[in-house]
């Protein structure tokens, strides 16, 4: 396969990409609210899991 055609290919697939992030981040999301059930003290901010699955946390 050449280059072009496998850099088509993965263009192709962006669609594909995005919802395996969204899968990703609502996995991840998922196993930290899972954590703060389980022993709220330990958990980690709901600032920075929410920041690493790119939702904007900022104060307004």
């Amino acid at each position: 396969m050449t280059l072009k055609k496998h850099l088509l290919r993965l263009v192709d697939n962006i669609p594909l990409l995005q919802k395996l992030r969204e899968y990703w981040a609502i996995r991840r999301a998922m196993r930290a609210f899972d954590e703060w059930k389980s022993d709220p003290s330990t958990a980690r901010p709901w600032r920075e899991v929410f920041a690493e699955m790119g939702v904007d946390v900022r104060d307004e």
